[in-house]
């Protein structure tokens, strides 16, 4: 999949990208492979209790995700933006993603390779 979004991105296509990066290598996988394209990085976070609920109602052969994940989803990670995806309404998303590029440049993926290097 990394290689993939790197091969889009760099054909010039604006991506956003939905990745569940528990795996740090997949992370620093990407570090690398979109090295020179701009990445806005948005962590979203929400409590286990309403991912759970959420699990339940979507798909019965997902469940205890969550739970395996929640403790070390953030592990590693430097964010832009970090958003609740439970009390931030999806407006609010967009607004907060919208502002982040009015006032800043990303660069979360920077910070993440030199802390890695």
């Amino acid at each position: 999949m990394n290689q993939s979004v790197a091969a889009m991105a760099n054909e010039g296509n604006n991506l956003i990208v939905d990745h569940v990066l528990i795996d740090n290598d997949w992370l620093r996988q990407l570090l690398d492979v979109l090295r020179e394209i701009e990445v806005l990085f948005v962590g979203l976070d929400c409590s286990l209790v309403e991912l759970e609920r959420r699990e339940k109602v979507r798909d019965a052969r997902r469940q205890g995700f969550a739970v395996q994940q929640i403790e070390k989803i953030h592990n590693g990670k430097i964010y832009d933006i970090l958003i609740n995806s439970f009390e931030t309404t999806p407006k609010d998303c967009v607004q907060k993603v919208l502002s982040f590029y009015q006032n800043e440049t990303p660069s979360a993926f920077e910070r993440m390779r030199n802390k890695n290097e």
